[in-house]
């Protein structure tokens, strides 16, 4: 092993065990700011990223499955006719643009051709 690998074994270690405390990292590296230490020891945080984007889900969702919020969206449409008006007339809004570019897409590479 050599003494740059035993450097960011240790950084890394830090970063771990002071959860995610950059600055701490930084200063105790000599890097020259936190970017350099976020763009070199990011990537030991997505196992925590991915834990509090769950957290937050299930804090946001609950216990429901999908079915169960597919089924209190519909509830709440039903009981309001007028946001389900929207909420349609968005949707078909929505279609009909990317029809309307993909529609374009197709039509530009023969026009090109003449």
């Amino acid at each position: 092993m050599i003494f740059h690998e035993l450097r960011h074994s240790s950084a890394t270690y830090k970063l771990l065990e002071s959860g995610g405390d950059v600055k701490l990292v930084q200063g105790d590296m000599g890097h020259a700011s936190a970017i350099v230490s976020l763009n070199t020891y990011a990537l030991t945080q997505d196992n925590r990223r991915r834990a509090l984007a769950e957290k937050i889900a299930q804090e946001f969702y609950g216990d429901h499955t999908e079915n169960e919020r597919q089924d209190q969206l519909m509830q709440i449409l039903d009981e309001d006719p007028e946001m389900k008006k929207k909420l349609l007339e968005a949707l078909l809004a929505e279609r009909a643009q990317k029809s309307d570019v993909s529609n374009l897409l197709a039509v530009r590479p023969q026009a090109r051709r003449k």
